[in-house]
């Protein structure tokens, strides 16, 4: 693999503020009180100043493989130890790197770091040190394997709580009118990032008499919508998801919800009356692209009477050319069921977008209850550590 580092130019702020903010959510997700995901805007801001600033002493490199810049690195030179310090003056630096997603595990922070002590050497520094998270396995054991040791350990306790931003773009704080959001690019990530909300700061209370931690009025929001989501895929319960498959594209009656009617039906013949909601929604976005209102309900209120649809608003529209969906559940379970959902809403998003001749666009979640149940609190959180460490 040919690598090419070269000094990072302002033409590289894009780049380098792409990468950063793919570091940033990863972090967000393995230690959600200690770290955030910043604006874009304040990120360019920040890069491109840092770099018209550049001191001469300090190194800004940028990997490129075939024309892509794929890994970024900086390192600044600290200030000496003074006289009346009790630390052996030593000259050091500080070394910060992040490489693109997909591109990790390939030897690319290997080469940064590298040219990072190479450097160092040619400043007479006698020794770099870098910053990790604990959470952040697989960064830890490269900077180990390249013989990187504790110098010192920093201990913290918080003393004021904060509104928890517990996932990037996500403040918990009802008292302060801030409602929980979830953003993130894929529905993967999506699921991801509200379980660990719940496990870290959902409320402990009841469903149906079962004990389950919940966040209460989250909204969640994916950027990219895939059925075939590669992270549910490989964490999702494959019997899950081909049970919640059936649920919205057969038309038989749930033993498991009492025999009560399918999404199936309550889509694609609603009320049992021949009612195609979906069909409606295409013919209505054809007619009109600027339509507000395309939009259909599960819920059945002259049969359902023990059994509510978790998922019971389904409205699309059409937003910069592109199909999105917006949703309200009253409730979703992200331990057991909730990946399942998102799935099949992705499929039903697809339908429409290709019954109206458009790409997909986002989609929206409103929950008035985002929960775990007990059970399912160990299995999930080892879906998390599994997934951040890749």
């Amino acid at each position: 693999m040919d690598v090419t580092l070269r000094t990072a130019t302002l033409d590289d702020v894009d780049a380098i503020v792409a990468i950063y903010l793919a570091s940033a959510e990863h972090h967000a997700a393995l230690a959600p009180e200690a770290y955030r995901v910043p604006g874009v805007a304040a990120l360019h801001a920040r890069f491109r100043r840092m770099l018209e600033q550049a001191d001469p002493a300090d190194l800004h490199l940028v990997a490129v493989l075939d024309g892509q810049v794929v890994g970024q690195l900086d390192a600044f030179r600290d200030a000496a130890a003074g006289d009346g310090n009790m630390r052996r003056p030593r000259a050091t630096a500080y070394i910060g790197i992040a490489v693109a997603d997909g591109w990790r595990g390939r030897g690319i922070g290997t080469q940064l770091i590298g040219a990072a002590e190479r450097w160092a050497v040619d400043q007479g520094i006698d020794a770099v040190s870098l910053e990790v998270a604990a959470e952040n396995a697989g960064a830890r054991r490269l900077y180990r394997r390249l013989g990187y040791v504790p110098a010192t350990e920093t201990l913290m306790r918080t003393v004021r709580p904060e509104p928890a931003a517990v996932v990037p773009g996500m403040s918990v704080d009802a008292t302060e009118g801030r409602l929980p959001v979830v953003q993130a690019a894929t529905l993967g990530e999506c699921w991801m990032r509200v379980s660990a909300l719940v496990l870290r700061a959902g409320r402990d209370t009841l469903y149906d008499g079962q004990p389950i931690k919940e966040i209460e009025r989250l909204t969640l929001s994916s950027d990219a919508v895939d059925p075939d989501d590669p992270v549910i895929a490989r964490f999702g319960d494959p019997a899950w998801l081909a049970w919640m498959h059936r649920n919205f594209f057969d038309y038989a009656d749930v033993p498991e919800l009492g025999d009560a009617a399918s999404y199936a039906t309550r889509l694609f013949d609603y009320g049992r009356t021949g009612r195609d909601q979906v069909r409606w929604v295409i013919e209505r976005l054809l007619a009109d692209p600027n339509a507000k209102s395309a939009a259909i309900t599960t819920f059945q209120p002259l049969s359902d009477t023990s059994y509510i649809p978790c998922v019971s608003l389904l409205d699309f529209w059409v937003r910069d050319e592109a199909i999105d969906l917006v949703v309200y559940a009253h409730s979703l379970d992200f331990g057991k069921k909730a990946y399942g959902n998102l799935v099949e809403l992705a499929l039903l998003q697809r339908m429409v977008a290709e019954g109206t001749g458009r790409p997909t666009g986002s989609l929206t979640i409103h929950v008035k209850s985002a929960h775990i149940y007990a059970p399912e609190y160990a299995d999930m959180a080892e879906r998390i550590r599994a997934h951040a460490a890749g």
